[in-house]
């Protein structure tokens, strides 16, 4: 409420991909806004969402193209709507297909320790029978992933597939094999914030 107060905008659009259990309508006022966020839209605010479905059946078609032994759902530490959306398809995806899915869930401690996140992530996928096919929640995750099997000496891709998502290219470019990876439309997603806003701005002036 104070940044709006200080700024003034005409407008806002507002990354809600984190915890928004604070966030409160009343807050922006009478301004327009848009929320842009994987999670349900949130009464009384115009919002826009990432296809969390589609983005995990891509990484699922590409999995299933083989009979893996095992499925693996590499996640995010914190319980965060963007990355249980995804869980959950791929989950749901795998029952249908009927394949169970394991999921590592990596400390908060272990994201900033990456040999520790290597290590325990070795011994898990280690303990797994093969071949594994990996889905993880980020591409930085998925480049955990690689160097966790090399640690566990599995082969990519006769022991292991390893599918990520953002297709950041730096990333995926540096990995070794390179990163399989799911670009989501950021800029479709852009372009629908941008237009939603615009038309609501129209309907304020009117």
């Amino acid at each position: 409420a104070r940044l709006v107060r200080f700024w003034h905008p005409c407008g806002a659009i507002v990354d809600a991909s984190g915890d928004t259990s604070g966030l409160r309508f009343e807050a922006f006022g009478n301004l327009p806004t848009v929320l842009m966020t994987p999670q349900r839209t949130l009464d009384g605010f115009a919002s826009v969402t990432s296809d969390s479905k589609a983005l995990a059946r891509i990484a699922a078609v590409e999995l299933l193209a083989r009979d893996n032994q095992a499925y693996l759902f590499v996640d995010w530490p914190r319980s965060v709507a963007w990355a249980q959306s995804k869980r959950t398809a791929f989950a749901d995806i795998l029952t249908l297909h009927g394949h169970d899915l394991t999921v590592f869930r990596p400390t908060a401690r272990e994201m900033r320790d990456r040999p520790a996140l290597i290590t325990r992530l070795s011994r898990h996928l280690a303990a797994l029978p093969r071949p594994i096919g990996v889905f993880a929640v980020t591409d930085a995750l998925g480049a955990a992933t690689l160097d966790a099997a090399q640690r566990a000496r599995l082969s990519v891709p006769e022991d292991l597939m390893v599918v990520g998502v953002d297709d950041d290219t730096a990333i995926c470019e540096n990995c070794k094999p390179p990163l399989s990876s799911v670009r989501p439309s950021f800029r479709e997603l852009g372009f629908t914030a941008g237009n939603l806003l615009q038309r609501l701005l129209t309907q304020t002036d009117a």
